[in-house]
């Protein structure tokens, strides 16, 4: 794994990154814990109406321009400024266009109560948009320190308002003011963050220099949209709601951690690899590093809960679950291919070929769906291998346009992703082996035990291939009293 000046700018970036996902797990679980004990469950269900409605409408919140902002190499101020006021005209209209709608939405699902909800999260569009740009021009710079602060306060800002609404009997409200908090909470803090507004007018003709690349990386962020929920559309359709249900379980217990490393790696990666355009060599070594990385952290997660799946499932959901066990080979597979798939992107990203990413989200989503429609008869099980199948198919192609676009041999990032892969299957032998020897002590020791077998077989593999700077910091600490 190569090493240069980028490196450490990237992992302190990875790290407040990290301190701000924390932060907002941890309110999640705060939320979840306390005020699952003051809300009735139609409050969650008409939330989750709500969030079906405005996560499509957040897909064309700003139609892929802030991510131009992070990629462009130059930003003239007349751009960002042009961008600015077509990202506030996006929220204000997306805003007005969702409180039209909210009444007939409310009939479409036979519930009158959700038409005010709606209405009241309109606001969250015009909200976000005051600072979008803003957002976006921290993230270029990398600024994710302030950024961690931003996203934690608000965060907690938002937990706060919903657990006081709740207290005094809000019900929904608690949950819909919690959002609105948030977003105002992030707003106003980005605003001072940086105060200068835009004083130059909007110029189209300036516009139309991004429009390329956010247009095709926006039509990839619906056709994303469409491809995570196509199993469940077609589980639920063909296979009823129980079957979905178990699948929905597998799912999120399989890939929620996955996606916030993910989502922290292409946060930090996209601007750091957008800096680095002219720079070919370091792209790779970014590229390199970041596949190592992602690999050492992902690989050894799947392994283990592909060798305890029986325990796991047992432990965290109970018994009644235990169909979501035989899911997991397939899904842990498909993770880790997710995994494997975020770093590329962030490269073709970072160098403004979203169009040639838009064409392989589309060779995708054909192998996807055509995967489903072709599995089905063989159940959640079917559903589940042809979607991992797909997404593997998919690594080619992926990595195939990134590699051609650095200077870097497959060979190279072959044996860098090797190694971990390498120790993770090793250790997914050794504790599926201890498993077997240990069933008969009892569910949580035999749970823990391997666990910890797991932990010392990974880390004693792959400490003698992490890079120096690693080790020697590992020594280090250690070393401490």
């Amino acid at each position: 794994m190569p090493e240069n000046h980028t490196i450490p700018a990237l992992s302190a970036s990875v790290r407040w990154i990290a301190v701000a996902q924390a932060a907002r797990l941890l309110s999640q679980m705060l939320s979840l814990a306390v005020l699952a004990r003051l809300l009735a469950a139609d409050a969650y269900g008409l939330m989750a109406m709500a969030m079906t409605v405005t996560n499509f409408a957040f897909l064309f919140r700003d139609l892929g321009t802030m991510v131009a902002i992070i990629q462009r190499r130059r930003l003239p101020a007349r751009l960002s400024a042009t961008l600015y006021w077509l990202n506030l005209g996006l929220a204000l209209l997306l805003a007005a266009a969702l409180a039209a709608l909210a009444w007939p939405l409310a009939r479409l699902y036979q519930e009158p109560r959700l038409a005010p909800v709606l209405q009241a999260l309109a606001l969250v569009f015009p909200l976000s948009g005051l600072a979008a740009v803003q957002q976006a021009m921290l993230e270029r710079a990398s600024r994710f320190r302030l950024l961690a602060r931003i996203e934690t306060l608000s965060a907690l800002g938002g937990l706060a308002v919903a657990l006081l609404v709740a207290w005094r009997g809000g019900q929904v409200w608690s949950l819909v003011l919690q959002m609105l908090t948030a977003t105002a909470l992030s707003a106003l803090q980005l605003l001072l963050a940086i105060p200068s507004r835009p004083r130059r007018r909007p110029s189209w003709r300036t516009l139309r220099c991004v429009l390329d690349f956010s247009g095709h990386f926006s039509l990839f962020q619906l056709l994303g949209y469409v491809q995570r929920n196509a199993d469940s559309m077609v589980i639920g359709r063909l296979l009823g709601p129980a079957a979905l249900g178990v699948y929905a379980m597998a799912y999120k217990s399989m890939t929620m951690p996955l996606q916030h490393l993910t989502g922290i790696a292409s946060r930090a990666l996209v601007p750091a690899m957008s800096r680095a355009q002219n720079a070919p060599q370091r792209l790779a070594d970014l590229y390199l590093h970041a596949s190592a990385l992602i690999t050492l952290l992902t690989a050894p997660l799947m392994a283990g809960l592909l060798a305890l799946r029986a325990p796991f499932v047992e432990l965290a959901f109970g018994p009644r679950w235990s169909a979501v066990a035989a899911l997991m080979p397939w899904l842990s597979l498909l993770g880790l291919a997710q995994a494997l798939a975020a770093i590329p992107a962030s490269v073709l990203l970072a160098l403004g070929k979203a169009r040639l990413l838009l064409w392989i989200g589309l060779l995708g989503a054909a192998l996807q769906l055509a995967g489903f429609l072709l599995s089905a008869r063989w159940g959640v099980q079917g559903i589940a291998a042809s979607y991992c199948a797909a997404s593997l198919l998919l690594l080619w192609p992926l990595h195939r346009a990134a590699l051609r676009s650095v200077p870097l041999s497959a060979m190279r990032l072959l044996a860098a992703i090797g190694k971990p892969l390498g120790a993770a299957g090793v250790m997914l032998l050794t504790v599926a082996l201890a498993h077997r020897a240990l069933s008969g002590i009892g569910l949580l020791p035999d749970f823990a035990l391997c666990l910890l077998l797991g932990v010392l077989v990974y880390g004693a593999l792959v400490f003698p291939v992490l890079p120096d700077r690693w080790r020697s910091r590992l020594l280090l600490k250690g070393a401490r009293p």
